[in-house]
This record gives C-alpha cells, sequence and structure tokens, in this order.
C-alpha cells in the first residue's frame, strides 16, 4: 500500500512539474514569464511657425508605461520609461493648457526611430533606446477659450 501511494504521490508531482528527473537536474534553466522590454529615453523640441519654443505642451510616446511630460521654457521635454522594445514609436504633443501659453496649440503626432544605444542582459531586457522627436506646432483656427 505504501509504494502505491508513493507512486501516486510522484506521478502528480510530475503532472505539476515537480519530476525530480527534470525539474530538479542540475544545470537547467529556470523559465522567466514576462514581456520582452525595453528602456526609452525620448528628446526633443516643441516649436512654433516661427521657431519660437512653446513651453506646457503635453507629450505622450506610444512605446512607454509613463506619465505625460511637460515642455520647459525653451520648448524641450526629455520622457524616460519603459515598454515593449519597437524601431518606431508615435510620440504626441498637446496643447492642454489652452492659451496660457501664447495660443491654443494644434495637436500632433510624429514618428520617430528608435537607436538601440546599450545591449540588454539576453534574457528579456532588449537594453536601452533612445529617439529624437521634434515637433512644430501651428495655432489651431478652429477652437478658442473664453
Amino acid at each position: 500500500m505504501k509504494d502505491l501511494i508513493v507512486r501516486i504521490s510522484a506521478w502528480l508531482l510530475c503532472l505539476i512539474g515537480f519530476g525530480s528527473s527534470v525539474a530538479c537536474s542540475p544545470g537547467m534553466v529556470a523559465d522567466e514569464y514576462g514581456s520582452p522590454y525595453a528602456s526609452f529615453e525620448v528628446k526633443g523640441k516643441v516649436t512654433d511657425q516661427q521657431g519660437n519654443p512653446i513651453p506646457g505642451i503635453q507629450v505622450t510616446c506610444d512605446a512607454m508605461y509613463i506619465q505625460p511630460v511637460y515642455t520647459e521654457s525653451d520648448g524641450s521635454y526629455a520622457l524616460n520609461g519603459g515598454g515593449f522594445p519597437r524601431e518606431k514609436i508615435q510620440v504626441s504633443f498637446e496643447d492642454v493648457d489652452g492659451e496660457e501659453n501664447g495660443g491654443l496649440f494644434a495637436a500632433r503626432s510624429v514618428s520617430a526611430e528608435t537607436h538601440q544605444v546599450q545591449d540588454g542582459d539576453g534574457n528579456w531586457d532588449f537594453g536601452v533606446y533612445e529617439a529624437e522627436a521634434n515637433a512644430e506646432l501651428s495655432l489651431d483656427q478652429t477652437q478658442s477659450f473664453e
């Protein structure tokens, strides 16, 4: 009877991955679960049609899991975050503060190519990527704030 219980227990343990001949063998590589991941740094500048910097523009990126950032007084921004590795990203620019920055600017998205600047660890980490995305925004003639 004891032999039958041992055999049934061993069979059940093998079903859930605890077989001594496979899972406990020296040199076995552990499984990793998750998604491929890369770190991104996207920089750029937002200007109006005359080349003047626009502060306060909200900047987002479709490749990153982070909060939006806003352009500085010189129109520059820097997004840092992580996401799924890709060769191109979409960066979106939106005037969310109204006329506070000199007018109401039309929203715009631009595509930017990424460049790998650091290798990953060879597993799920695909390394560090950089991109530059500049945007020239025009005044939105279709909307006004009252």
